[in-house]
């Protein structure tokens, strides 16, 4: 939803360890381009 180039949906995760400023994880998903209109995120914690 931001640009990055990757043409698909992408899942960018960060580390509470690290009081939520270092990214663990970016990962490209099988999903196309969507957008804030289009896509919600729904997490349990």
């Amino acid at each position: 939803m931001n640009g990055s180039g990757s043409g698909s949906t992408e899942a960018h995760v960060v580390s509470a360890a690290s009081n939520f400023g270092q990214w663990i994880v970016h990962a490209v998903t099988p999903l196309g381009y969507t957008t804030p209109a289009n896509f919600s995120v729904d997490a349990g914690l």
